[in-house]
């Protein structure tokens, strides 16, 4: 049974390797990425996050639209050790502000279209559009001890009753989800 969400990945690339794992259609086809390359492409992109001196336990923001490369970006971050911080794609400037005040992230990971632009609150940023280009031929990547209890993830609320919260969840909450979902399907 895994431990951490990089377990689960592995385990699933190793279990279903050619299976798919995302199905994407942008156009009139869809793009498929199998457990085997979901596993491939996330280490590559979690090498990445380590040569940018990104650290177990940093936060890394995650704010774009809906696609493979969010996906990735996540399961990079959580190889590399990173705790993502996934900021929904209506968010205002303000609450970005905010969020970035109070989670302190190291590097963001966003989509290249102008509305995802970290630069107005000092962010450095990764553009999903790049990591193909960025990670390629990449090694993969050190392996960094997690636990259950390792903080994989913080959500912040939308602060409709105040200012937003960072809900923090770990390897653990996260896979206990994931068992129940299974379970009801």
């Amino acid at each position: 049974m895994p431990r951490t969400l990089s377990d689960m990945l592995k385990e699933s690339s190793e279990r279903y390797s050619s299976r798919p794992a995302l199905l994407f259609k942008p156009g009139f086809r869809y793009l498929v990425t199998s457990y085997r390359e979901l596993w491939e492409a996330s280490g590559r992109v979690a090498t990445l996050l380590q040569q940018r001196a990104v650290n177990k336990g940093d936060r890394v923001i995650i704010w774009g639209p809906n696609c493979p490369q969010w996906v990735l970006a996540f399961f990079g971050c959580v190889r590399a050790g990173a705790i993502v911080v996934p900021i929904d794609i209506r968010s205002t400037p303000d609450f970005l502000r905010h969020v970035v005040n109070q989670a302190k992230p190291v590097l963001a990971l966003t989509s290249s279209m102008p509305a995802f632009d970290t630069g107005p609150v000092g962010l450095p940023a990764l553009h999903f559009e790049e990591l193909d280009e960025l990670t390629y031929q990449l090694p993969e990547p050190t392996d960094v001890h997690m636990a259950p209890d390792d903080l994989a993830e913080i959500m912040y609320t939308s602060g409709t009753t105040g200012d937003p919260k960072g809900v923090m969840l770990t390897h653990g909450n996260l896979l206990a989800n994931l068992r129940s979902i299974q379970e009801i399907i």
